[in-house]
């Protein structure tokens, strides 16, 4: 929506758009196998990136 477009929508009493909010991050955690070391964390933030913390940099 442009400036010149949201100053007439609110001429004529109509609200803006918000966009949606962003989904909540995901978190799943992973065994790869059966060793204590080879757990990690896998996830999507809320920005869309992918993430995997072995279990060594995981605090939580």
């Amino acid at each position: 929506m442009t400036d010149s477009d949201f100053f007439a929508a609110m001429a004529v009493g109509i609200p803006p758009i918000t966009p949606p909010a962003a989904p909540a991050p995901i978190w799943i955690g992973v065994d790869l196998a059966n060793g204590p070391d080879m757990h990690a964390e896998v996830g999507i933030a809320a920005d869309g990136t992918f993430h995997v913390i072995p279990q060594e940099q995981n605090h939580g």
